[in-house]
């Protein structure tokens, strides 16, 4: 399977009309209807069916999964469709590296990247999906690369094929959730918790600036300590002490956390404006959490650098 850039390919082409995102616990889809509206749709996916990992295997049901993506795809009218395919946030590595100077053929650069995280993959960096975006910040070149397992995303790709469809394109799920973050308002400081893991993403001028995800136990509760870190190191670049300057409200977009770790976060960081993402889409059975990825990548590309798989 040959593996380049998500971005290159959305440069000259439309993103798919479906887009579906593959978490612990569900499985969410939506495409774009006749009139421009999306269409969603959610499906619960049994316990234990996934176990989301960058090096481990992930789809430990692949008949449960398969027969939730089947259904999510019937009801949104994505069988037989291309795709936009959201996997976990921890199954594929999203880091950014800089660099003085790029290599000007696209091989060499991914090749360049392999080598830069030979030493910090959990897997073979040879046989990694790799994806490379290149921004610069008028003082240095910064490539955001995106990598996985091969083998870790042919699970999802195998499943979602015999359930009727194909993935054109693979993202992190944040990713998804960040584009959407994008048009409502601009994100600095996006915090999404999954029922496993926390991902937090800094990003100021249509730019990623930071990106981290962590795994953690499903019976682990977070707590602001597990949120404490991201938010000291925004609160950090805010006062410039690494160079760095956002523009406009400070602002804190939280995607999955609970009410009342919520409320601490908004009694803690006074200094930021704290946004709930359910709140920006308007759903019934408190689902909006779970779609805005889905929704988010359905919108047309903007300037946002970002780093996808594509198929």
């Amino acid at each position: 399977m040959s593996l380049q850039s998500a971005f290159s390919s959305l440069i000259n082409s439309p993103p798919p009309q479906v887009a579906v995102e593959v978490s612990s616990g569900f499985v969410a889809a939506a495409r774009v209807g006749k009139a421009g509206e999306p269409l969603n749709c959610l499906r619960p996916l049994p316990s234990g069916a996934l176990s989301p990992s960058p090096a481990q295997p992930n789809v430990l049901d692949a008949e449960a999964l398969t027969t939730a993506l089947r259904a999510a795809l019937e009801m949104v009218g994505g069988a037989g469709k291309e795709v936009c395919c959201l996997v976990p946030d921890v199954t594929a590595r999203l880091v950014l590296l800089d660099f003085e100077t790029i290599p000007p053929k696209r091989d060499d650069l991914l090749a360049l990247v392999r080598f830069r995280l030979r030493k910090t993959l959990p897997f073979d960096a040879d046989g990694a999906a790799v994806s490379a975006q290149v921004f610069s910040n008028g003082v240095t070149r910064r490539v955001l690369a995106t990598v996985a397992d091969r083998q870790r995303l042919d699970e999802y790709e195998d499943c979602l094929e015999r359930a009727g469809a194909r993935a054109a394109l693979l993202w992190p799920a944040a990713l998804g959730y960040l584009r959407w973050m994008d048009t409502a308002m601009t994100p600095h400081l996006l915090l999404r918790a999954a029922a496993e893991s926390l991902t937090s993403v800094i990003a100021d001028q249509h730019q990623v600036s930071f990106y981290r995800a962590f795994s953690h136990s499903s019976t682990h509760a977070l707590r602001l300590e597990d949120l404490f870190p991201s938010v000291a190191f925004y609160q950090d670049l805010l006062t410039g002490n690494d160079g760095w300057s956002a523009s406009g409200q400070a602002t804190i977009v939280c995607c999955g956390l609970a009410p009342q770790l919520l409320q601490e976060l908004r009694q803690e960081c006074d200094w930021a404006q704290i946004e709930d993402a359910a709140a920006l889409l308007p759903a019934s059975r408190g689902d909006a959490d779970r779609l805005l990825g889905v929704r988010g990548a359905l919108l047309p590309l903007r300037q946002i650098a970002h780093g996808g798989l594509s198929a």
